[in-house]
Order: structure tokens, then sequence, then C-alpha cells
């Protein structure tokens, strides 16, 4: 009887030991497949991803040089304020309007804090940032007749460069008309 008693003793000894180390080794086992589980979940989310991102390039690449470039030319790394004034003059030219000033940036944009207008003498602050795509405020004022001026618009708007008319005004002085534009075009 004694031995019956010993081998049940160790028998339960032995249980009690295995479930205070098994116990914890078991939660960790489960803590890993939960863990696995989830980065499963997150790979196959990278998958997903991946799929889309490869799409898009292409995407991007069935399009055409021309598209390229007109996609450069709509939206352009940089200012590149000069081609767009060459292009403004050009338009102006083309319908016999006289180019008198050109501000970049002028002191009627809004401050970048407040939102209100600055007052005239303050120096001017870059063009604002908006995230990836930075505006460029410019102020144009031409002179000449009014049928040439609506031509003008019409061949502003149909330009690839987007170009956001603001506010125009004109005033009469003799036979032509003095014209203002504010106008912001964008760039990345």
């Amino acid at each position: 009887m004694t031995r019956i008693f010993i081998i049940i003793i160790l028998l339960i000894g032995t249980a009690v030991l295995g479930l205070f180390y098994l116990s914890p080794e078991w939660n960790e086992l489960q803590k890993l497949r939960r863990e696995t589980k989830d980065l499963a979940d997150i790979s196959g989310e990278f998958d997903t991803l991946i799929q889309n991102r490869d799409a898009l390039v292409d995407q991007i690449n069935t399009l055409s040089q021309n598209d390229l470039g007109r996609i450069d030319r709509a939206l352009p790394e940089g200012p590149k304020a000069s081609e767009f004034l060459v292009s403004i003059e050009a338009l102006a030219r083309k319908h016999g309007l006289v180019m008198r000033r050109i501000d970049i940036a002028s002191v009627e944009t809004k401050a970048a804090t407040g939102g209100q207008p600055r007052p005239a003498g303050t120096p001017t602050t870059p063009p604002q940032s908006t995230g990836p795509i930075t505006e460029l405020p410019i102020n144009l004022s031409l002179v000449g007749n009014y049928e040439a001026f609506k031509g003008f618009l019409v061949d502003l708007e149909k330009n690839l460069r987007i170009i956001d008319t603001g506010d125009i005004s004109f005033s009469a002085a003799g036979g032509a008309f003095d014209f203002s534009i504010k106008t912001t075009t964008y760039y990345q």
C-alpha cells in the first residue's frame, strides 16, 4: 500500500510540477500563435499594397512621353516662373495686349499665419507651400481692348499649366482699357 501511495504522490507531484512548468509555456505558445497570425495578416496587407503599387507603376509606364510632358507642363517641378512669364507675355502679344507689369508673390497675397492681407510696404514672403504642391501667386497688368482681353483669357484658360484666376479689374484710360489680373499657378 505504501508503494501505491508513493506512486500516487509522485504522479500528483509530477502533474503539479508539469502544470507550473507547462502553463507559462502554453501561454507563450498561444502568444506566439497570435503574433504569427498578426504577422500573416500584415504580410497579406503588404502583398496587397505591393500589387497596388505594381498596378500603378504599370499604369504610369503605359503613359506616353507626350502625356508625361503635358503633365509636367501642367504641374512642373519647381516654379519655372521664367518659362511661365514668357508664355504669358507671348499670349498677351498674340492678342495685341501690352504687358505693363508682372508681380510674383505681390504684397497683396495673404499672410501665411492669419489669412489677412499684408499691409503695403511689408516684405513679401516666398510662395506658400500647401504640402507637396506649392502656390505661386502672380499679378498681371495689361493694356488693350476688351475683345483682345477676352481672347487672352480664353487662351489663358486653355494653357497647359494649371492657372487659377482670382480677381480681374479694369479701368478705361482713353481708348484702351487697363486690366489687372490676380492669378495663381502651382508647382511641385
